[in-house]
């Protein structure tokens, strides 16, 4: 009898604690650790996403530094068509006032504007020609070309857009080529000047271009350049990437571009301060150059250092609390069943 009493007694006193632990079990599996997971899981995909939207600017910024160079590029190229192009048509007037004026004859005005046409080159394979208004090649540098008809295409393009104009145009496999023409009215022929873009880098060296670039930003998390094929940098990187470590990258870059098809991948480096570097690239294959900027990898993965940060300074001790909350609660919630216990065994 004593030893069943005992045991009663033993079942009573440790009742509330059993009771407390349920409760606590319960709140702490059913509504905290949810809300905590969700909490977390919120935050990491917040992360995610946030560091995924500063991959995509950069590599936007990338792609806008390669367009920028090209634009820069055919910009000057244009302007040094037109001007070749406007400057013979003066010297065409000239010749047409002397002939008007009776010192040369039409057949010699015209020869020595044809002459002074085709003798003159734009690097080595720009080329100036002229056309009746048929459409007839009068005059080329290419004599197979001599009195042949243009392409019906272009010559349609050339007289639909006005003196001056650009016109960019690719036939068949060709390299895509810029024209520029004026139209000299008093012998109803058509000068024009043409360049393919192909050659662009002859005309245009890689530091002439770089001038062109946005500036670094602060800090220089961001870092514009322009790669040669000599594996130079334009202009050269900052301070952390010295002059072997520069041809060091340039050497990955240049390996990563020959065996990749295509868009080019982000490229991790460590540069000499042992910073992670990432950078983002684009080929811009008019001028033989890959574009691209040096981002730091500290500002791509901010999102998470700040994620990491918040779970540490704000995430644990509201746990911790929050913990705290619920035993208090569960203690509470006990309570009757401690004094229903003290109260049997008394």
């Amino acid at each position: 009898h004593r030893l069943g009493q005992a045991s009663s007694t033993f079942r009573l006193a440790v009742l509330p604690m059993t009771t407390r632990s349920k409760i606590f079990s319960t709140y702490t599996i059913f509504l905290l650790l949810p809300l905590v997971l969700v909490l977390l899981t919120g935050g990491y995909l917040s992360a995610s996403k946030q560091t995924e939207q500063r991959q995509q600017q950069a590599q936007a910024l990338a792609d806008a530094v390669a367009a920028q160079a090209l634009s820069t590029a055919t910009a000057a190229l244009a302007q040094n068509l037109r001007s070749l192009v406007e400057s013979n048509q003066q010297l065409f007037a000239v010749l047409d006032e002397k002939m008007r004026a009776g010192s040369l004859s039409r057949e010699e005005a015209q020869r020595l504007a044809l002459d002074g046409l085709i003798a003159q080159r734009i690097a080595a394979q720009g080329t100036l020609f002229c056309l009746d208004s048929q459409g007839l090649i009068l005059a080329h540098a290419n004599k197979a070309l001599t009195h042949t008809h243009l392409d019906a295409d272009l010559l349609s393009r050339l007289r639909i857009n006005p003196p001056g104009s650009i016109i960019w145009h690719q036939q068949g496999k060709q390299p895509t080529t810029l024209f520029s023409k004026v139209d000299f009215l008093p012998w109803n022929w058509t000068i024009v000047a043409s360049f393919p873009l192909t050659e662009l880098s002859h005309l245009f060296p890689p530091q002439r271009l770089a001038q062109s670039l946005p500036q670094a930003t602060a800090h220089e998390a961001t870092q514009p350049f322009l790669l040669d094929s000599s594996g130079t940098f334009w202009p050269p990187l900052p301070a952390p990437f010295a002059g072997a470590d520069q041809r060091q990258l340039a050497a990955e870059i240049q390996q990563l571009a020959s065996q990749t098809q295509g868009d080019l991948p982000a490229l991790q480096h460590n540069d000499q301060s042992l910073n992670e570097r990432t950078l983002f690239l684009q080929r811009v294959e008019e001028l033989n150059l890959i574009a691209g900027i040096v981002v730091a990898s500290s500002h791509l993965s901010q999102p998470f250092t700040q994620f990491y940060r918040n779970c540490l300074l704000i995430g644990l001790p509201t746990t911790l609390l929050m913990l705290g909350v619920v035993f208090l609660l569960a203690q509470r919630l006990s309570a009757p069943y401690a004094r229903l216990a003290s109260a049997l065994t008394t």
